[in-house]
C-alpha cells in the first residue's frame, strides 16, 4: 500500500516552472497529476530491493522527461531533497537491482548543467 504522496512544494514547483528546459528534456508538471502518477507507479514496480531507489520509492515524484527516451526526472522527496534521473524499462515488473538504470542528481542546478551539456552535445550532431 503507498502512503499519501506528498505535494510538491510551491517553492520547488516555482523554481520547476522558472527553468529553461532544453531539449530533449520538458518539464512535465503542466500535464497533470495523471501524467505523474503512471511514472511514479511504474517507478515503484520496477525497484526492487537492493536497488538504490527502493526506500525512498514511496516518496518520489515525477517532475519531467526526455521526449528521445523513457528518462524521467523524479524528485525523491522532502526528506532526501535530491533527484533521479531514471531510465524505466516499462516492464511494469521488478527488475533486477542495478535496473531501472538510475543517476543521483544532488541539486536542479546539477541537473540544469547536465541538460545543457546534453542539449550542446546533441545540437552538435
Amino acid at each position: 500500500m503507498v502512503k499519501h504522496i506528498q505535494p510538491i512544494p510551491a517553492n520547488l514547483t516555482d523554481r520547476l516552472s522558472a527553468m529553461a528546459w532544453l531539449e530533449p528534456w520538458y518539464c512535465r508538471l503542466a500535464e497533470g497529476a495523471e501524467f505523474g502518477a503512471g511514472f511514479e507507479r511504474e517507478l515503484r514496480r520496477e525497484v526492487a530491493p537492493g536497488h538504490l531507489l527502493f526506500d525512498v520509492r514511496n516518496d518520489v515524484r515525477a517532475i519531467a522527461g526526455r521526449v528521445d527516451c523513457d528518462d524521467a526526472l523524479f524528485w525523491l522527496g522532502e526528506q532526501d531533497g535530491r533527484f533521479a534521473v531514471v531510465h524505466l524499462t516499462w516492464s511494469a515488473k521488478a527488475e533486477p537491482a542495478d535496473w531501472p538504470s538510475t543517476w543521483i542528481v544532488k541539486s536542479l542546478d546539477d541537473f540544469a548543467d547536465a541538460m545543457a551539456a546534453l542539449h550542446l552535445e546533441l545540437s552538435r550532431n
